[in-house]
């Protein structure tokens, strides 16, 4: 068992971090079982965590080389956070919640056993997705690791932009290398969605052009205008004329379709009272 199975601090930046990075205690006394508690620290995050002067979302990493349990054990929030809940949580509701407030990923490093490690990166490809999952190679590359994934979700960097960063930061190549083949699933998810983003938007625009020509009028008037203005477009495509001036004596010509019109008119304006 551990003392503190989840030592956490309050959120800083700059030079403060060294004193509280200086204050982690490492406890040992883990491995053996393929398994971490990191259903707790979401937990902990989803329920007592407040973002503040954050756009959007906040950016969470979790690091480590073994798999979550399958649930969240109610005995272990009301030990370790002092919760009573009623019964164990599923860990894909819990993350679920975490993904809502923030961007999470999972930063892997290399297990010792192949077999069990590729258990565990399916687990953890469940809860946060396989394109959130980055593999580390090498452990002092962390730091451009986590950059890359930040300047991604962002919107601040593509890869390409971020792998010249790394060239003008002066990086090895075979570091380079490691960033981009870790960053690279995240890289097309994010291009996919933006391309399905603005394919929506166009979407979106086409279906305004036609809610403009659609807009119900409100009254006798509007109605008539609507009325001459269909049949003024009706004219035009029938019968290519250039001549925009379609006046009363046109319209008393075709009585019949003006009298449809202004039915449709009406039938428009009563069913634009409905919510």
């Amino acid at each position: 068992f551990n003392f503190i199975p989840f030592p956490n601090s309050v959120t800083c930046k700059g030079i403060k971090l060294d004193g509280l990075i200086s204050k982690i205690w490492l406890e040992g006394k883990g491995g053996g079982n393929d398994r971490e508690t990191y259903e707790l620290a979401a937990y902990y995050y989803v329920s007592r965590c407040k973002l503040q002067n954050v756009e959007g979302k906040g950016i969470f990493f979790f690091t480590g080389d073994e798999g979550p349990y399958p649930y969240l054990v109610k005995e272990f929030v009301e030990e370790h956070l002092g919760e009573k809940i009623k019964k164990n949580i599923p860990i894909n509701e819990i993350f679920e919640q975490l993904r809502e407030k923030f961007h999470v990923f999972y930063i892997h490093k290399p297990y010792f056993d192949k077999k069990v490690e590729e258990t565990n990166l399916k687990r953890w490809e469940s809860v946060v997705g396989s394109e959130r999952i980055l593999k580390l190679e090498e452990a002092k590359g962390i730091v451009d690791l986590m950059l890359g994934a930040i300047a991604l979700v962002s919107g601040t960097k593509n890869l390409q932009q971020y792998h010249d960063r790394l060239v003008e930061r002066q990086q090895d190549d075979e570091r380079i290398s490691m960033v981009e083949n870790a960053l690279s699933k995240l890289s097309e998810k994010l291009k996919t969605l933006e391309n399905h983003n603005n394919s929506n938007n166009n979407n979106n625009d086409d279906d305004d052009d036609d809610d403009d020509e659609f807009i119900a009028p409100q009254s006798a008037e509007e109605a008539l205008e609507l009325a001459r203005r269909q049949f003024k477009n009706l004219r035009l495509s029938m019968n290519d004329d250039d001549d925009d001036d379609i006046s009363n004596d046109n319209l008393k010509e075709d009585n019949e379709l003006i009298t449809l019109q202004k039915e449709l008119a009406r039938i428009r304006a009563e069913l634009a009272e409905f919510p």
